[in-house]
C-alpha cells in the first residue's frame, strides 16, 4: 500500500521513490526509533515553550517564565538516553535562538541549557531519586548558567544579586515542570519515576495505544523544510540585501567593539549604530522591547546594586541611608547602553535573516557529513524529524484546545495552577502519539515497517 506522506522531509516523495531509495540510512532500526524519537521530543519542547505561553505567570519580574520547555530535555534523559537527551537540548537551543531569540542571546540560553542538562544527566543515574526533584534542580542549575554569561554580558559580578530571587522563581517553576514530566512519564511508560537508562541508546519504552496523529503536508519543490514557523510578518527589511554571513560578521566585530569601550559616550555612540541598523531592520519599539525582556530583571537589580554599593565620586542624592554618587551613575549608564545595545543589534540581525533558511541549512550540512560520520547522520534525523513535527503538534495542540473550551467555556482560564492542570491534560495523549508516530517514521526510514501498517 501507498503510505501516507510523511512528517520528515527526509521522506518526502516517498511514495514515488524506490525502496532501496528510501532504506538509505546506515542506521539500524532501533537506532532510527531512538533518533526519531529524539526529533518529536525537539518538537515537544517547542510545543511547550508554545503551551505555556498560555500560564502567565503572577510574577512583577520580566521575562519570568516555566521554561516548560526543560521538560522535554528531562523526559528524554529517561526515555531515550543522555545523548539524545543532549541532541534535544542543542535543537531546543539552536531553533529558538535561530526563529524566536537573538544571536546574542544563544550563549546566554546555552549556558543555562548546559548546566541544567549535566546536572540532570547525573542526577537521573541516581536510582529512586523523583523526577520532581532532579527537575528542581536543574532549574536552579539553568538560572546559575544564566548569569554566568550575563556577567560577561553586563561587564559585572553584581548580576549575582538576582541570584536569590530568580533561584525562588526557579524552585518553584522547577516543581511544577517536574509534575509535568511525572505525568507524561506516566503515560509513557507507567512509571512515574523510572530508574535511569542503563545505556545511552535504550530499549524504547512501551507506548499505550493512542489516536492517529495526523501527518504534516508533503513538502514542494520550493520549500527547504517541511515548516516555515513563523511566517515573515513583513515584506523582506532594506538590511536583509547584506546577507546572513555578512551579518553575523559584523554583529560579532559590533559585539566586540561594545565589549572593549567603556564609557557612557562610546556607548552611545554604539548605540546609535544599533539603532540605525534597526531602523534598516523594521524594527518597532515594540520589538526592541521584547528583545530587553530575557535580561530586564536582571540588569535591573543590578542597576540597583551599583547605586548601593559604587561610591566613587561627587555625592549626587542622599536618601537616608542610601547615598548616590557619580561613579554609581555612571556605572548604571554604562550597564543600560551596554544591554541596549546588545539587544538592539541582535534583534536587527534577526529580523534580517531568514532563520528557516539557517536551520536548513544546518540540517542539510548534518545529512551530507552523515555520509562519513554516523553520529552526524542520526543528529541530521533529529534535526528533520523536529522541522517536520512542530507544526503536527501545534496545530494538534489548538485542536485539542479548541475542543476543550467548546466543552468547558473555563477550561484554560483561572489561576496558572488551574491553568497548568488543564493544559496538563493535553499533553500526555500528545506525547504518546508523538512517541506512536516517530516508531511508525523510523519504521519506514529502517526499512522494516510491517506489512498492512499505517503512518500514524
Amino acid at each position: 500500500m501507498t503510505p501516507p506522506p510523511a512528517t520528515a522531509s527526509v521522506l518526502d516523495d516517498a511514495p514515488s521513490r524506490p525502496a532501496e531509495a528510501r532504506v538509505a540510512s546506515t542506521l539500524s532500526a532501533a537506532e532510527a526509533r531512538c533518533w526519531a524519537r529524539t526529533g518529536v521530543l525537539a518538537a515537544f519542547a517547542l510545543l511547550l515553550s508554545y503551551a505555556e505561553t498560555f500560564v502567565p505567570l503572577p510574577l512583577p519580574v520580566p521575562g519570568a517564565k516555566l521554561g516548560l520547555a526543560n521538560a522535554a530535555v528531562l523526559l528524554a534523559l529517561e526515555t531515550v538516553g543522555w545523548r539524545g537527551a543532549l541532541a534535544v537540548a542543542l535543537i531546543k537551543t539552536l531553533v529558538t535562538g535561530i526563529l524566536f531569540g537573538s544571536p546574542i542571546m544563544l550563549p546566554y540560553s546555552a549556558a543555562g541549557t548546559a548546566l541544567s542538562f549535566a546536572g540532570m544527566a547525573l542526577l537521573t543515574r541516581v536510582p529512586g531519586l523523583s523526577v520532581v526533584l532532579t527537575s528542581v534542580f536543574g532549574a536552579v542549575l539553568h538560572v546559575m548558567g544564566q548569569l554566568v554569561v550575563a556577567s560577561l554580558m553586563l561587564g559585572t559580578s553584581l548580576v549575582w544579586f538576582s541570584l536569590p530571587l530568580l533561584a525562588a522563581i526557579a524552585l518553584v517553576t522547577g516543581a511544577l515542570t517536574g509534575l509535568i514530566v511525572r505525568s507524561l512519564l506516566k503515560a509513557l511508560t507507567g512509571t512515574a519515576d523510572p530508574p535511569a537508562p542503563a545505556a545511552p541508546t535504550p530499549a524504547a519504552p512501551a507506548v499505550a495505544p493512542a489516536a492517529p496523529v495526523p501527518a504534516a503536508p508533503a513538502r514542494t519543490p520550493d520549500a527547504p523544510l517541511a515548516f516555515a514557523w513563523p511566517a515573515p510578518r513583513r515584506a523582506a527589511p532594506p538590511l536583509a540585501r547584506v546577507g546572513a554571513r555578512p551579518l553575523l560578521a559584523g554583529l560579532a566585530l559590533y559585539t566586540l567593539a561594545v565589549f572593549l569601550v567603556d564609557g557612557p559616550a562610546a556607548l552611545a555612540a554604539c548605540l546609535v549604530i544599533a539603532a540605525a541598523a534597526a531602523i534598516a531592520a523594521r524594527l518597532t519599539p515594540r520589538d526592541v522591547a521584547r528583545a530587553l525582556v530575557p535580561l530586564a530583571s536582571v540588569a535591573a537589580i543590578t542597576a540597583l546594586a551599583h547605586i548601593a554599593y559604587a561610591q566613587q565620586g561627587a555625592v549626587v542624592l542622599e536618601l537616608g541611608p542610601l547615598v548616590v554618587t557619580e561613579g554609581a551613575l555612571r556605572a548604571t549608564a554604562v550597564l543600560v547602553l551596554r544591554l541596549l545595545c546588545l539587544m538592539t543589534a541582535g534583534a536587527a540581525a534577526m529580523a534580517a535573516i531568514d532563520g528557516n533558511r539557517l536551520l536548513t541549512t544546518l540540517r542539510d550540512r548534518l545529512q551530507r557529513a552523515g555520509a562519513h560520520r554516523r553520529q552526524a547522520e542520526a543528529l541530521g534525523l533529529a534535526v528533520d524529524v523536529a522541522a517536520g513535527f512542530v507544526p503536527v503538534l501545534t496545530g494538534q495542540f489548538d485542536e485539542l484546545r479548541a475542543q476543550r473550551r467548546r466543552q468547558d467555556p473555563s477550561f484554560g482560564t483561572g489561576g496558572p495552577l488551574r491553568r497548568l492542570r488543564d493544559y496538563r491534560q493535553l499533553l500526555a495523549p500528545l506525547a504518546v502519539g508523538a512517541f506512536a508516530h516517530a516508531d511508525a517514521v523510523a519504521a519506514l526510514i529502517a526499512g522494516d515497517r510491517p506489512e498492512g501498517s499505517r503512518l500514524p
